[in-house]
């Protein structure tokens, strides 16, 4: 176009109204900035109340990997990336639409933690685990969840014992392993009450007022849940690995004696198989009577998952995947990502 302004054809393209003016374009593009506010808006349905739970997300067993022996301590640090997709739009956020009834919640993208394990007889283990989410580092699982009362959000913690049974294989490098372990976390959810009931109650009524000013905040609702993690792993164990008999005898069927200086590397990938419990709610309520209520229920999650864990001598690294199977279609978890650094002494 700068090649046809010299000669005078831009002008007479303006003129003829087949270039968009500038002021066209500015016009067009603020209608497509007032349509996607309003689409986004128009998602949420004007339900007489709406509520917002901070819930945990799916993940991964804390003491999945290779098995400890009796005496071993394992400390590790624990990070779980939620990816929270929606229609199969994995590694980016995108909340779902709702509808009258859907869960209201907000998923951490994000989960921190710490862990300490010990090896018992008989192939148990034992520990205990503590996990972090700050409300800051969730999203919203559909359009019209309202965000908490500036000065009043708050966090998730959550912790727990667990326990783990390492099944004697005779073959050492084979690893199964039955974990469970129950969490404890004290749900928070908020609830709002719309401003004008009977525009609310109506579902055909245009509302041009934005969510925060239809909807006044009533109250801040707590509940204890117990979050029950149980899963199957099966792992191949390749690397150095105590009792291994390829490696501990000799031609003779001797014991051959380790170098007691020398550092043992290994490696385990692992499959999982489990069952988990977050928590769900009624996020858009078309029942004023309930407004006394909270409306917090456990939610049961499956999933499968893979991973890896590693041994440089006493440093322990690793990292799983899992996909989460969800019994509530508004709740879409997406792929987790869990990483794990420690010692074991």
């Amino acid at each position: 176009m700068a090649a046809l302004a010299g000669s005078g054809v831009a002008d007479d393209l303006q003129k003829s109204g087949l270039e968009p003016r500038p002021e066209h374009l500015m016009t067009r593009t603020l209608g497509f900035v007032v349509l996607a506010t309003w689409f986004a808006a128009g998602c949420a349905p004007n339900t007489i109340i709406r509520r917002t739970a901070l819930i945990n997300a799916p993940m991964a067993p804390t003491r999945e990997g290779q098995p400890l022996e009796r005496g071993d301590v394992r400390l590790e640090g624990h990070i779980s990336g939620v990816n929270t997709a929606a229609s199969g739009g994995f590694f980016r956020f995108e909340p779902g639409v709702a509808t009258v009834g859907d869960p209201g919640v907000l998923i951490p993208d994000l989960q921190i933690g710490g862990s300490l394990w010990a090896g018992l007889p008989a192939g148990f283990e034992i520990g205990a685990q503590l996990y972090y989410a700050a409300m800051e580092w969730a999203d919203p699982n559909v359009f019209g969840v309202l965000p908490f009362p500036r000065g009043m959000e708050e966090d998730l913690l959550m912790g727990g014992i667990g326990l783990r049974l390492n099944i004697d294989t005779g073959n050492p490098r084979l690893a199964v392993g039955l974990m469970a372990e129950v969490n404890l976390a004290t749900i928070p959810e908020a609830i709002f009450v719309c401003r004008d009931a009977e525009r609310c109650a109506d579902e055909s009524a245009s509302l041009a007022t934005s969510d925060d000013e239809r909807y006044r905040f009533e109250r801040i609702d707590h509940e204890l849940f117990f979050l029950p993690n149980v899963a199957l792993q099966l792992g191949w164990r390749f690397g150095d690995v105590p009792q291994a008999y390829d490696e501990w005898l000799g031609e003779n069927a001797q014991p051959i004696p380790r170098d007691p200086d020398a550092v043992s590397i290994s490696a385990m990938p692992f499959f999982t198989l489990g069952l988990q419990s977050s928590v769900t709610n009624t996020g858009f309520e078309p029942d004023f009577t309930t407004l006394p209520d909270d409306t917090l229920e456990t939610l049961t999650v499956g999933y499968i998952g893979i991973g890896i864990d590693a041994m440089f001598d006493k440093l322990v690294l690793g990292g799983s995947m899992l996909l989460p199977i969800e019994g509530e279609d508004a709740i879409d978890f997406g792929v987790v990502f869990n990483f794990r650094v420690g010692v074991q002494l």
